[in-house]
C-alpha cells in the first residue's frame, strides 16, 4: 500500500500516517516502534521508484506523473475499501467522541504527560523544517543548479534508498547498542547538519553527498515514536497516534506556506541579499530548538511511569 500510495514528486504525508495508524492498531505498545519497521520499508521501496518514475514521466510531459500518481491512488482505495481488513481488535478500541473527531481534540491526549508534549513540540519544529524541505527542494536545485525533473526524481529516488537502508540495517542496530536516547540525539544532529549542508552547497553533487550524510537523521523519528506510544495504553495506540499525524498535517499547512515564501523572497532581484538557501537555513533554526526541546523532554521523562503502570486516567 505504501507503494502504490507514493506520490512521483513527493510524499503523501498524511496518508502515510493514516496507515501507520492502522497498522500500529494491533501491536503492543512497546513493539510498535519495532513492528513498523516493514511498513516503513515497504513506503521507503516506494520512495525510490515513485520519484524516479515520476521523473522519467516528467520529462514525457508534465501532467503525466500527476495522472499516474492519481491511478495509483484509486488502485490503493479500492485496495483499502475491499481487501484490506480490520486491524484493531474489538477489546482494544474506544468509545467514539465527538470531542477528540476533531484535529484539535486530538491533540489532547498528548498533554497528558508533560514530556510528550513537549516532545511533541520538538516534532512540530521538526516537521515544519521537514515540510519546508519538501517543497523547496525542487525550487531550490532548479533555480541554483538547473537540475531537471529526471535529476530531481532520480535525486529523490536515492534519498528513499538511504531510508530503506537506514530503517533495515541502523535502527536495528543502534537502538540496542546506543539507547533510544542517544539514538534521538544523534538523529537530530545529523539533521541540523543535513540542513546547514544542503543551504550551503554551491555545486550540485554536493547536494548528493549531503543528502547521504542527512538521509542517517532518519534514525530519530521511528524511535521518538516508539518512546511516545510506550507511554500509552494498548487501546490509544490509533489515538496517540491519530494525534501526531493531526500534527503534522498542521505543519503541512503552515511549513509550505513559510518555505516558499521565504525563498522567493531571498531569491527575488529586490531581495537585500540574494540567499537560495534561506528555507534550508531557517529549517536548520528549527530543527536546533527542536533539539533542545527534545532534551528538555527526555530528561523531564525520567520518572514517569508508562501507562501500564501509571495512574489510570479517569477522564479517558
Amino acid at each position: 500500500m505504501a507503494v502504490s500510495g507514493s506520490n512521483p514528486r513527493g510524499h503523501h504525508r498524511r496518508e502515510f500516517h493514516g496507515g501507520e495508524r492502522l497498522y500500529r492498531g494491533h501491536q503492543p505498545a512497546r513493539k510498535a516502534g519495532a513492528e513498523l519497521r516493514p511498513y516503513r520499508r515497504g513506503f521507503g521501496v516506494g520512495f525510490i521508484i515513485g520519484p524516479a518514475a515520476g521523473g522519467l514521466l516528467g520529462e514525457l510531459s508534465p501532467r503525466l506523473p500527476f495522472w499516474a500518481a492519481a491511478g495509483l491512488s484509486f488502485v490503493n482505495c479500492l485496495y483499502g475499501l475491499l481487501i484490506l481488513p480490520e486491524s484493531l481488535s474489538a477489546e482494544n478500541r474506544r468509545p467514539f467522541s465527538l470531542a477528540s473527531a476533531n484535529p484539535v481534540g486530538a491533540l489532547v491526549i498528548l498533554a497528558r504527560y508533560r514530556w510528550v508534549l513537549v516532545m511533541a513540540g520538538s516534532l512540530a519544529l521538526l516537521g515544519l523544517a521537514q515540510q519546508g524541505l519538501q517543497s523547496t527542494w525542487v525550487l531550490y536545485t532548479t533555480y541554483r543548479f538547473r537540475w531537471s525533473e529526471l535529476d530531481n526524481g532520480l535525486s529523490l529516488a536515492l534519498l528513499g534508498l538511504a531510508n530503506v537502508l537506514v530503517q533495515v540495517f541502523l535502527i536495528r542496530s543502534l537502538v540496542p547498542r546506543l539507547g533510544e536516547r542517544r539514538v534521538v540525539f544523534w538523529g537530530l544532529l545529523f539533521n541540523f547538519l543535513g540542513f546547514l549542508g544542503f543551504a550551503l552547497a554551491y555545486q550540485g553533487w554536493m547536494m548528493i553527498a549531503v543528502m547521504l550524510v542527512w538521509s542517517l537523521s532518519f534514525v530519530s523519528g521511528p524511535t521518538t515514536q516508539s518512546l511516545i506510544s510506550q507511554q500509552y495504553g494498548p487501546d490509544e495506540q490509533g489515538a496517540v497516534q491519530g494525534a501526531l499525524a493531526s500534527l503534522q498535517s498542521v505543519t503541512g499547512i503552515i511549513g509550505p506556506l513559510v518555505a516558499t515564501a521565504v525563498f522567493g523572497y531571498f531569491t527575488a532581484r529586490m531581495a537585500p541579499i540574494q540567499l537560495p538557501g534561506s528555507a534550508f537555513f531557517l529549517g536548520a533554526a528549527l530543527i536546533a530548538v527542536a533539539a533542545v526541546l527534545a532534551v528538555q523532554a527526555l530528561r523531564t521523562k525520567e520518572g514517569t511511569l508508562p501507562a501500564a503502570t501509571a495512574v489510570p486516567d479517569l477522564h479517558g
